[in-house]
């Protein structure tokens, strides 16, 4: 019998410390997109949660995260994030996620 360890360790802890383990279980492009679609789901966008995931990335781990997330939700991220921003602020998540940032 095979054993899921996410499962498992879902089944054994609760709350705020779940979600950390079984973040810590995933590889990190795939948990960075859970993240990004947890703060535009529902009712407005936790603009700050996009910010802190989005800005600090390369442009390489920020096509990873983008490739990550339609394979994920069969969704593009630029389209998601467009209809969840507008602006200044989308414009900005815009020219980071097509790799616009100078990748110093």
């Amino acid at each position: 019998m095979k054993q899921d360890l996410i499962e498992d360790l879902k089944s054994e802890l609760g709350g705020k410390f779940e979600d950390v383990i079984v973040g810590l279980m995933m590889p990190p492009e795939k948990y960075l997109c859970k993240q990004l679609h947890k703060a535009m789901d529902g009712m407005g966008t936790d603009e700050d949660t996009l910010i802190e995931i989005l800005a600090p990335q390369s442009n390489e781990e920020v096509k990873k995260i983008v490739d990550c997330y339609e394979e994920m939700y069969s969704r593009p991220l630029a389209e998601h994030l467009c209809s969840e921003t507008d602006g200044s602020f989308r414009r900005l998540l815009t020219m980071i996620i097509v790799g616009a940032r100078d990748p110093q």
